[in-house]
């Protein structure tokens, strides 16, 4: 019986997992690729179904942004985990600043990213990009927002000097939890997740 395999999963003849998304053509001009793909490194496919979500969201981004004209660089999401606008905003809110005004100034002052522009773009309405990074970034450096995915190296070392498949499972449950909000339109902050959401999460 043929292994029954989650859209966008692919499993080479070797048994080694693959996430891949076909381009459309009308981002074909600016990617100059047929398929996007990535390998998993894995052959287990529950734990690629956990891996494979960060890839696909990029993919998508890359290919919406082709479809517009714009080319986004193909990187691992894995070596880039925080956006800039995070980065920023949590080096604010490390130092102990909680001058919200000077905050909101900082804020305006800052270059629209790609990121926004690409999510928010498409509603045609003029500032909506800009002010959701406002606000994206007033609400983490004054600790109101805390991104999963900033945080999760600090998550992991409570885990030090456990055994790495313990750790590596940690991690991977927490990137699991971070697209799986995403995937249901969440927020991907500490913040968001409640009692119920976690419920819904462990069903």
């Amino acid at each position: 019986m043929a292994e029954k395999l989650p859209k966008y999963l692919t499993r080479r003849k070797d048994g080694w997992l693959w996430v891949q998304i076909a381009v459309p053509e009308k981002a074909k001009k600016i990617i100059k690729k047929t398929i996007l793909r990535k390998y998993l490194s894995t052959k287990d496919a529950a734990v690629a179904q956990i891996e494979m979500g960060q890839y696909i969201t990029q993919f998508k981004r890359m290919i919406s942004a082709a479809k517009v004209g714009r080319a986004l660089p193909h990187t691992d999401p894995k070596a880039a985990t925080i956006d800039p606008i995070s980065k920023k905003a949590l080096e604010i809110r490390r130092q102990g600043y909680h001058n919200e005004d000077a905050i909101e100034l900082i804020a305006s002052s800052l270059p629209l990213q790609q990121s926004y522009a690409l999510i928010y773009s498409p509603l045609k309405m003029p500032g909506v990009a800009e002010a959701m990074q406002h606000f994206d970034f007033v609400d983490t450096a004054m600790g109101r927002k805390t991104p999963i995915l900033a945080f999760l190296d600090d998550f992991i070392s409570n885990y030090k000097g456990r055994a790495e498949h313990t750790v590596e499972t940690r991690r991977k449950d927490v990137l699991k939890l971070a697209n799986w909000l995403r995937d249901k339109d969440k927020l991907e902050t500490v913040e968001q997740i409640t009692r119920p959401v976690a419920v819904q999460f462990k069903r």
